[in-house]
């Protein structure tokens, strides 16, 4: 059915247009504060490219008796490191990537640079929130390094491993890292004193605010519960009887956290898991 048709019978639908027949928003000229330009190579602001995207779809929603255009009219871009970004992590209100020119970098959501972290020796591999108040982050100089995000200043540095450091979280007392030496470290951080090694290969570790760590490594996840002698909880397989084969038999190189829930993958799938520890009440703050 074609989309007038399908306006006039008041069914919703998508379509995609060209041109200046579907727009609705106009690029604007010299006079358009606004404006990000109609030739060249797009308007250049506060370090970034704002390109003129007039060739670019326009997305146009049909309901009758109304028609809206919605057009993407700005792309923005910004150069921010000097070499490839490892990992790029969020909260919402801030953006931290890691680079393997040694750096990581903290920034507003428009990307606006606030801070950058000096010290790793080596490409760094990963990084993470704690908060909003902290970063850590784990480096090929075989480091895990905590930063206060209020002036940039390094928290702490963590030695121990003895190949690059694969994954890195943090809570308000521990630090935990894996790395290619197939260990995982827990860390104090207030003292930078390793407090306990596990062997296990894993690449990704996150730690849930009650205190257990998830890792995963042979198609499995396993829980460890932190709060005084380590102790491992339970290990949960990933993989199912009537699943693809690629399941079988593959590996966990991607983990999150949210929430309660644990989102990871395993060959072509991904894998929930609802953890049953729900996540402590949030402190309320004093009046």
């Amino acid at each position: 059915m074609a989309g007038n048709q399908l306006a006039q019978s008041g069914v919703p639908f998508v379509g995609i247009g060209r041109g200046p027949s579907c727009a609705t928003f106009s690029l604007g000229g010299d006079d358009d504060p606004g404006s990000v330009g109609t030739g060249g190579g797009g308007t250049r602001r506060g370090g970034g490219v704002e390109a003129d995207v007039a060739g670019l779809p326009t997305t146009t929603v049909h309901h009758a008796p109304e028609t809206t255009v919605l057009t993407f009219h700005r792309v923005f871009s910004k150069a921010v490191h000097k070499s490839s970004i490892t990992q790029l992590v969020t909260t919402p209100t801030q953006v931290v990537t890691s680079s393997r020119d040694k750096l990581v970098k903290l920034y507003s959501q428009d990307l606006q640079c606030l801070r950058t972290f000096y010290g790793h020796e080596a490409e760094v591999t990963c990084a993470a929130f704690c908060g909003e108040s902290a970063i850590v982050s784990g480096s090929r100089d075989c480091t895990v390094r905590s930063w206060r995000v209020a002036d940039g200043s390094c928290e702490n540095v963590f030695e121990g491993h003895t190949d690059s450091v694969l994954s890195v979280c943090m809570s308000e007392t521990r630090c935990v890292s894996c790395a290619e030496d197939d260990t995982i470290r827990i860390w104090s951080r207030s003292s930078g004193r390793c407090t306990q090694v596990l062997r296990d290969s894993t690449m990704h570790v996150v730690l849930h605010p009650s205190s257990v760590l998830i890792t995963a490594s042979d198609g499995a996840l396993t829980a460890w519960n932190l709060l005084g002698h380590v102790e491992r909880l339970r290990r949960i397989p990933l993989a199912d009887d009537h699943e693809p084969e690629d399941a079988s038999g593959s590996s966990t190189r991607l983990l999150a956290l949210h929430n309660d829930t644990v989102i990871c993958d395993l060959g072509t799938l991904v894998k929930t898991i609802k953890l049953p520890f729900p996540s402590p009440p949030s402190k309320s703050k004093e009046p």
